[in-house]
């Protein structure tokens, strides 16, 4: 499964990418899409920088995610592979800076394992609105100058 996702944030280029290279400093509320997101790599965010995510796919059932930086080039891409239980994939940002902001590109790719390949269509619908709505938390979260995502 692809995912191509773009939105426009009234914010320049380099607080975006620095949001997102940064993203497991930020706080996080309750019922956030991604309640937890922890760097487990010592130092800066740096190709080969891992990750530990619980990701909420239903309001009592979160998943456990582990990602690796595989691209990072600032202000310009910024790229992970990640593996879940039952699925992996690769997610992608680029950049655009504009005269009013940035335009954020979102690719994901989601690769179900196994028995979940059965629920290919529901788990489209499902993954793809959450991811919706994690760019929205995305986009909010810096257009109001806060941190809490």
């Amino acid at each position: 499964m692809e995912f191509h996702l773009e939105t426009h944030i009234e914010r320049p280029v380099g607080e975006v990418f620095a949001f997102l290279r940064d993203i497991d400093q930020h706080e996080r509320t309750d019922d956030s899409v991604v309640p937890v997101y922890a760097k487990v790599s010592p130092g800066p965010a740096a190709v080969g920088t891992r990750y530990l995510e619980m990701v909420r796919v239903l309001p009592q059932l979160c998943f456990e995610i582990r990602s690796e930086v595989t691209t990072l080039e600032p202000e310009r891409d910024l790229a992970y592979r990640w593996t879940g239980p039952g699925m992996h994939g690769e997610l992608a940002y680029v950049f655009e800076a504009l005269d009013a902001g940035t335009r954020l590109y979102q690719y994901q790719t989601l690769h179900l394992h196994g028995f979940l390949r059965l629920f290919s269509p529901f788990v489209r619908r499902a993954f793809g609105g959450r991811i919706q709505e994690r760019l929205g938390e995305i986009k909010s979260a810096l257009e109001r100058g806060g941190i809490d995502t």
